[in-house]
């Protein structure tokens, strides 16, 4: 199992419990995070980015920034 699959598992199964917390976004659940990622991921396939790809995620630290990684990751590009 892998870590977007781990993740993937631990949205499904706890989507309530904390994920992240930042001073400024506050608490991100897993369910939360699992749908940024979600919809994070159909973005970087729109944009035709698949397995093998290189990817330059650039955010301020924060729920969003770790979406953006988890859906890159999950499209396998790196």
């Amino acid at each position: 199992m892998n870590c977007v699959e781990l993740f993937a598992r631990w949205a499904r199964e706890r989507p309530s419990v904390p994920a992240l917390w930042d001073s400024k976004s506050g608490i991100t659940t897993f369910g939360e995070l699992a749908a940024l990622a979600s919809g994070a991921q159909a973005l970087v396939r729109g944009a035709g980015v698949g397995p093998g790809d290189a990817v330059l995620v650039f955010d301020t630290l924060g729920p969003r920034l770790y979406a953006a990684v988890l859906a890159v990751t999950a499209t396998g590009a790196a």
